[in-house]
């Protein structure tokens, strides 16, 4: 137990980056640390204001529609969403958590039983999906303790029960994830497999998602109806409901139980197949028919581009990632197209809507730009390589270039597609429909710049999972909160404009900040011309 616990504790550390905040020698470097998990706490405060107002104005809308029965599906509706969210972000994580991480050397070389290391990696999933259940489905236990009639058990059940909510999601999406891995590691190219299967996935949830809005007009008809919403989009989210809301035992036995079997199971699973998988899914493909080719020459530039590309494209997690928001940009504007003014106007029920969206159309384009930034973590994936980026004969600006590119190749092709699909959909002047790709690309551009400009002076060389640096590194969220402060910068002008009644016409403004973002464009690329090679030196 005393093993287990010391290899849980050091894993824990290592994967938040803890001990540096705290033990780093340079002061600037402890700085940035604490930085960065003020800000963690700061998204987590975020995500529970978002779960909080959400479930408020769920039971407020059933309040005052008479229906304050139906209160007790508040938590049910967050159990059932928590899960389904720890499912889907779980199944990204199963690759580099539980297997095919990267100090598995070093681990297995400790002096501790096969089988204590498999709990330790097991555990710190939990841990992981666990902290994100709370964040999600407190405030909702808090909005129902507050708005409904809880029997007194509730306030027991509640938050005992919050540590079992996680398991069944856990191995589902351990499974599927486990089984993507063994799938893709038949092919050749198992990395195309394995992004081509994710992002299926991804969609699926989109398309679910879309059906279950749909679902909600008919959410204050009968309890039934929500009972049978729920139980479609999580069947255990019954039993939970039954057992903690209305204290039926037999449904709490229910779910603790089977929570617990299936859990049980996939430890037992996984320490039986734990090295046969590990062996399995970090074997490579070898081809035995060679032929010799002529040795292809070209630029510095595009050798570096290709082989920046050719790192992205290898890890489906850094793909899904920062290319998640050129996809529902695409998916997003070609829906306009699909569904046409009227019903677009119709179906977001807002008076004036057409309008509005033929005039932000162009910002909401560049919104979602703002989640697709692959620079702001490609300087830190160098990780133990950063000793070849920095002694490679090439311009440092080369270089630096070579990995903005790669973030305008995703980007790019989703301006123009969603370009597209807008003037189809929306009919827009000459004038307006060049706004609709200019605006988008000078933006992509902006945050490209930025994410690499940001990673330069805030890189992470120490980590032991590819994850750190994808989804929580302090460049990351910088980078996410530029982009939202570039997008919010418009929208909060025109707010306080309206609000100190200043006029001011929105399209003349967005054209504005259209030529802002470019000007911001010609200024960070000039200092990564100029600092650059400054820059690199001291990374």
């Amino acid at each position: 137990m005393n093993d287990l616990l010391a290899l849980l504790k050091v894993q824990v550390l290592a994967f938040f980056d803890i001990n540096a905040a705290f033990h780093a020698k340079d002061k600037g470097e402890r700085r940035k640390k604490l930085l960065l998990s003020g800000l963690m706490l700061l998204s987590m405060a975020m995500i529970m204001g978002m779960s909080f107002g959400y479930s408020f104005m769920l039971a407020d809308a059933l309040k005052k529609a008479g229906m304050t029965e139906l209160l007790e599906y508040v938590p049910g509706l967050m159990m059932a969403s928590a899960c389904l969210a720890t499912f889907f972000t779980t199944i990204y994580k199963t690759h580099g958590v539980l297997v095919g991480f990267r100090d598995y050397d070093q681990i297995m070389s400790l002096p501790v039983t096969v089988r204590t290391v498999i709990a330790s990696r097991v555990l710190l999933l939990y841990l992981m999906n666990l902290f994100f259940t709370l964040i999600i489905m407190v405030p909702a236990g808090i909005v129902y303790g507050m708005e409904g009639s809880p029997q007194p058990a509730f306030y027991g059940l509640f938050p005992l029960t919050l540590f079992v909510v996680p398991l069944l999601p856990i191995v589902g999406a351990a499974v599927l994830g486990i089984g993507i891995s063994l799938v893709s590691s038949q092919f050749r190219h198992r990395n195309a497999v394995s992004l081509i299967t994710s992002l299926t996935l991804t969609l699926a949830v989109i398309l679910l998602s879309m059906g279950a809005g749909e679902m909600s007009a008919d959410f204050q008809t009968v309890s039934a109806a929500v009972a049978d919403a729920i139980g479609k989009a999580y069947p255990p989210a019954l039993w939970y409901l039954d057992g903690v809301c209305r204290g039926n035992l037999g449904a709490l036995g229910l779910f603790l139980g089977v929570s617990a079997a299936v859990f049980g199971l996939l430890v037992w699973g996984f320490s039986r197949f734990f090295q046969p998988l590990q062996s399995r899914l970090t074997a490579h493909h070898r081809t035995a028919d060679y032929r010799l080719r002529p040795m292809k020459t070209g630029s510095p530039f595009r050798a570096l581009y290709v082989k920046e590309l050719t790192r992205y494209g290898a890890s489906p997690l850094y793909v899904m990632n920062t290319a998640i928001g050129a996809v529902l940009g695409v998916l997003f504007c070609f829906g306009m197209a699909f569904f046409g003014q009227e019903k677009l106007a119709a179906f977001l029920e807002l008076p004036g809507s057409l309008v509005m969206m033929r005039t932000f159309a162009p910002l909401i384009v560049a919104g979602f730009m703002a989640l697709t930034c692959t620079t702001a973590s490609s300087i830190s994936l160098e990780g133990k390589n950063l000793w070849i980026m920095k002694s490679i004969p090439v311009e440092p600006f080369t270089l630096l270039m070579s990995k903005l590119a790669v973030n305008l190749t995703v980007q790019l092709p989703a301006v123009l597609l969603c370009g597209l699909a807008l003037v189809f959909a929306l009919k827009p002047s000459s004038f307006e429909g060049l706004q609709l790709f200019l605006m988008p690309a000078f933006f992509s551009v902006f945050i490209a710049a930025a994410g690499l400009m940001i990673n330069l002076k805030t890189p992470n060389f120490t980590w032991a999972s590819e994850t750190v640096v994808i989804k929580q590194s302090m460049s990351v969220f910088l980078s996410l909160a530029a982009g939202m402060a570039g997008i919010g910068l418009p929208v909060a002008a025109l707010a306080l404009a309206g609000y100190f009644k200043v006029p001011m016409s929105a399209a003349g403004l967005l054209w504005n900040f259209t030529m802002l973002m470019g000007f911001l464009d010609f200024i960070l690329i000039s200092l990564l011309w100029e600092h650059g090679e400054r820059w690199i030196s001291a990374l």
